[in-house]
């Protein structure tokens, strides 16, 4: 295999606990870019300065005992970064909901959660935070509103069975706003099913309002659309495929527990109509994929698949003519969970986020190497 990019190691750290789903997250912290990684009892921030990483503790859980469930951060404007995580109570094992402001300076809101939530996903929109929780057979919507005596509050708009979740669980879910304000939904299940919704946008007159909010995501949907292919989803991952574009083209690339990586290379005009598979092999057979992305890491307008197995490799993706090619492959020694891509200057640089360790890996285009600690 002729690959046309490198992977080269740059650096590792080590952490206490274990990393948890949906536990990382990145920050844009008072305009310097930061890395938020939570394990099951502590936080890091993982950040770019004088030309290497530094790892740092932020703070423990809201109490010792506390456990983080899910964690995920979103920035509404260049000075304020919002952080929503969700922690398992140690005193009577349930769910809360705590949102932060700014590095956990300010403890803006808590909420009790009634049922175990399995994902969640924030949308800023025109200013607007909104929340999105899905359990098995639950979804929340929330919004971040100021309230009449001026104090932010975390307000949940409608709870309901939908019919997203199946009886196996919805794993996965990613979504993408269209410049057309169309809200793109995608969720991926243990029984290889992958349901992508559209649903218009409709910008609330008053944000403050719970009435107004609802409007957000409760209109009628214009478009549902299903796929199975009898492969277990692990990851859903949506992008814009070319920055260079201006029409939109939506790729959404799948994983699965199988070890097959699923690509549709353009949802919004062919839904699930063009589909490519890539078998992925560690030591010669199919691996598990833990985690998948799409980024243009060789700077050439189109988004690359980035790829980690259990069997601790990783890959790098291009679709060329009609197929999916391995352009750039490294082994890494370890399962990780997560892949998080930052881009410095010219130089790029691929951060995995597993059990105990972070090992970050710099991206040249003819290989991918770790950074050293």
């Amino acid at each position: 295999m002729q690959e046309s990019g490198s992977i080269k190691f740059f650096q590792r750290y080590d952490m206490i606990g274990i990393s948890k789903k949906n536990c990382s997250d990145v920050v844009n912290s008072a305009n310097n870019q930061s890395i938020l990684v939570a394990t099951s009892k502590m936080l890091y921030k993982l950040q770019f300065a004088d030309g290497k990483y530094n790892l740092s503790h932020v703070k423990l859980t809201a109490k010792n005992e506390d456990e983080f469930h899910l964690f995920e951060t979103c920035q509404i404007n260049k000075n304020e970064t919002y952080i929503f995580a969700c922690v398992i109570l140690e005193v009577n094992k349930k769910y809360e909901i705590m949102v932060f402001r700014n590095d956990f300076k300010d403890l803006v809101d808590t909420k009790d959660l009634e049922f175990q939530p399995i994902t969640i996903r924030h949308i800023v929109y025109n200013e607007s935070i909104y929340t999105v929780l899905c359990g098995e057979a639950m979804t929340a919507l929330y919004v971040l509103t100021t309230q009449k005596d001026k104090k932010l509050s975390l307000v949940q708009i409608f709870d309901m069975p939908l019919p997203i979740i199946n009886s196996d669980g919805a794993v996965c879910v990613d979504y993408y706003i269209s410049k057309k304000n169309i809200f793109h939904l995608v969720f991926g299940f243990f029984d290889g099913t992958i349901k992508m919704y559209e649903l218009p946008i409709e910008t609330p007159e008053d944000k403050t309002s719970e009435k107004q909010a609802t409007k957000f995501f409760t209109k009628p949907q214009i478009y549902q659309e299903e796929t199975t292919l009898q492969l277990p989803i692990t990851r859903v991952h949506l992008a814009h495929l070319n920055d260079h574009q201006e029409d939109e083209s939506l790729g959404l690339v799948a994983s699965s527990s199988l070890g097959y990586l699923i690509y549709f290379e353009n949802v919004i005009k062919n839904r699930f109509k063009d589909v490519l598979v890539l078998p992925l092999k560690s030591e010669n057979k199919l691996d598990t994929i833990m985690d998948c992305v799409l980024y243009d890491i060789d700077d050439d307008g189109e988004k690359e698949i980035i790829a980690v197995t259990y069997l601790a490799d990783l890959f790098v993706i291009k679709k060329e003519m009609d197929a999916l090619k391995v352009v750039a492959s490294t082994e890494i020694d370890a399962c990780f969970y997560h892949i998080y891509i930052e881009r410095h200057g010219e130089r790029k640089f691929i951060i995995l986020c597993g059990d105990n360790e972070i090992k970050i890996f710099e991206y040249t285009s003819a290989s991918i190497k770790p950074t050293t600690n």
